[in-house]
C-alpha cells in the first residue's frame, strides 16, 4: 500500500521535532544534555511514589475510582489544588476553571484547535519553546515573532504585533524556555496593559515558575490581569471575561511520566476545551491524577525545595 497520496496536507506538511531528537539524547550515558528541560530521574520522589501509589492499590474506596473512566475534566480534589494553587482574591477561581490534561503539551493542542485556523496571525516570543512552535505549526497559522531583551518581550515589539492583528500571544514569564530570562514585573504589567488596549488573550506557560533559586518570580500574568481587572469592574470578573489563560505542569516538579498537566481558563474558552478534549482522549489517567494530587499535598513543596537546592549547586560549579 501506498500511503503517501492518503495523507492529509497536515501530516504532509508535519516534520520530525527538535524535541524528540533532544530526547534521544538521554539514551547516552555518556551525555550531560543542556537542550532540553529534562529532570534529574535521580531526583525523583520514588519513595513518595511507591508509598501513595500501594496507598491507592489498597483502599478499596480509592482503586476501583483510580482505574475506571473519568470525567473529562479531571479529578476533583486535583482540579481543587491546582485552582488554590494559581488563585488571588481578585481571581475567585474554582474548579470550573481547571481542566486536567495529559501533560501541558496537551493543553496546548487544545488550545491551537480552539483559537488556529489556517493563516491565523499569533505572536510568540524569539525565541521560544520548540514543542510549542511544533504543536502551532500543524495547525499552520501565520507566526509573527517578538523579540526580547534581558526583561522579557519588548514592549515595542510586542505592540507591533497586536497590531498586527494576533489571535493569542504565546509566552513563558518564568525562567524562559530556551531563552532563561524571567520578566519582570513592570515588563509583565505592560504586557498585560497591552493585551488589554488591544484584546488579545495571552497563553502564560508557568511550566518552570517553582523552580526559582533565589527570589520567587513576580506575581503571575494571570494574577496581574486580575488585579488589573478587578480595579476597572468586579473581582473575580476574569471567570468569564479575562484574557489570560494558564498552562501548568507537575512534569519538572515531579515527574514527566504522569503527564500530568492543566489548563486554567475563563468558562468561555473553557467550555470549548473541554469539547476538544472529550472527543481527543475522553478523560486524563484517573490513576494518574490521583497520584498527582497525593504527591502534591503530602511533600510537593519538601520536594521542591530540594530541587531548588541542588539544581543551584549545580548552576554554581
Amino acid at each position: 500500500m501506498d500511503w503517501s497520496n492518503r495523507f492529509s496536507q497536515i501530516a504532509k506538511d508535519a516534520q520530525t521535532s527538535e524535541i524528540r531528537e533532544l530526547l534521544k539524547l538521554l539514551a547516552d550515558p555518556e551525555i550531560l544534555s543542556f537542550a532540553g528541560g529534562i529532570p534529574d530521574p535521580a531526583l525523583f520522589p520514588i519513595a513518595g511514589f511507591q508509598r501513595i501509589s500501594n496507598a491507592i492499590a489498597a483502599d478499596p474506596s480509592r482503586n476501583r475510582q483510580a482505574l475506571q473512566y473519568a470525567p473529562t475534566e479531571g479529578y476533583v480534589p486535583l482540579r481543587t489544588w491546582a485552582a488554590e494553587r494559581a488563585n488571588a482574591p481578585e481571581l475567585a477561581l474554582d474548579i470550573d476553571n481547571v481542566l486536567i490534561t495529559n501533560g501541558a503539551q496537551q493543553g496546548l493542542t487544545l488550545l491551537a484547535a480552539a483559537l488556529i485556523d489556517i493563516g491565523t496571525p499569533i505572536a510568540v516570543a524569539a525565541p521560544t519553546y520548540l514543542g510549542a512552535l511544533q504543536v502551532f505549526e500543524t495547525r499552520q497559522p501565520r507566526i509573527i515573532t517578538v523579540a526580547t531583551d534581558t526583561d522579557g518581550l519588548r514592549l515595542d515589539a510586542l505592540e507591533a504585533a497586536f497590531r498586527e492583528g494576533v489571535r493569542f500571544l504565546y509566552t513563558i514569564p518564568d525562567f524562559q524556555n530556551p531563552g532563561g530570562f524571567s520578566q519582570s514585573e513592570e515588563r509583565r504589567a505592560g504586557i498585560v496593559a497591552l493585551a488589554h488596549r488591544y484584546g488579545v488573550p495571552i497563553l502564560e506557560d508557568t511550566a518552570y515558575r517553582d523552580l526559582y533559586y533565589d527570589a520567587p518570580p513576580p506575581p503571575s500574568l494571570l494574577q496581574m490581569e486580575a488585579r488589573l481587572r478587578s480595579s476597572e469592574c468586579s473581582a473575580g470578573s476574569w471567570r468569564e471575561k479575562g484574557l489570560v489563560v494558564q498552562l501548568g505542569t507537575a512534569s519538572k516538579t515531579l515527574m514527566p511520566a504522569l503527564r500530568i498537566g492543566w489548563v486554567i481558563a475563563p468558562l468561555p474558552i473553557m467550555e470549548k476545551l473541554i469539547v476538544l478534549k472529550q472527543a481527543d482522549d475522553l478523560n486524563t489517567s484517573s490513576l494518574n491524577q490521583m497520584l498527582t494530587h497525593d504527591l502534591a499535598i503530602t511533600i510537593l513543596n519538601d520536594h521542591v525545595a530540594m530541587l531548588r537546592s541542588i539544581y543551584g549547586e549545580r548552576r554554581d560549579i
